[in-house]
């Protein structure tokens, strides 16, 4: 695990930033360009558009070797780090989509996330954006797809920061 005192120059988001300089469209995301950040948006968040492949040709495209993906949470009332997750939508992007090229089928994602510094670490519940509620379980945070995405980034071997979006 390694402790990220700055924030990565690639984001992955479902929600595209509001004021940018520069956009276009490959490998089926937006690419939004804002300074020195470049913010990568699936057009489609289905098995389709999140695979391996699609992530290693964005990786290979941007020479990323570190993501910060940010994403919204229920029961926390400030921004936190995402350390882990377990997935609680009944769906995984590998699932069928490996081995992808000298990947393993079965990948070790046990600790696939990275500590922001300065950010409080959390365990969030992932429920995928269709089920993602507006209520949360008392002490449980809910999210809405870090634990569907974090995995298929640390599979093409880029390293994962997960930061929450307070909803």
């Amino acid at each position: 695990m390694t402790i990220f005192k700055d924030m990565s120059n690639y984001i992955y988001s479902l929600y595209p930033p509001k004021i940018y300089d520069d956009k276009k469209e490959m490998h089926g995301h937006l690419i939004f360009f804002k300074g020195k950040k470049t913010y990568i948006i699936p057009s489609q968040f289905t098995k389709k558009i999140i695979t391996p492949s699609t992530f290693y040709y964005l990786k290979k495209e941007f020479k990323i070797d570190s993501i910060t993906i940010i994403d919204k949470i229920i029961g926390s009332k400030k921004e936190v780090c995402i350390i882990n997750h377990i997935n609680k939508s009944g769906y995984n992007f590998l699932h069928n989509s490996t081995p992808f090229k000298d990947y393993p089928t079965f990948p070790d994602i046990s600790f696939i996330y990275n500590i922001i510094e300065k950010l409080d670490p959390v365990v969030v519940h992932t429920v995928g954006p269709k089920r993602f509620e507006k209520k949360s379980t008392k002490g449980v945070l809910l999210s809405e797809m870090i634990g569907l995405i974090a995995p298929v980034w640390s599979y093409v071997e880029v390293l994962v920061y997960g930061k929450s979006k307070i909803t």
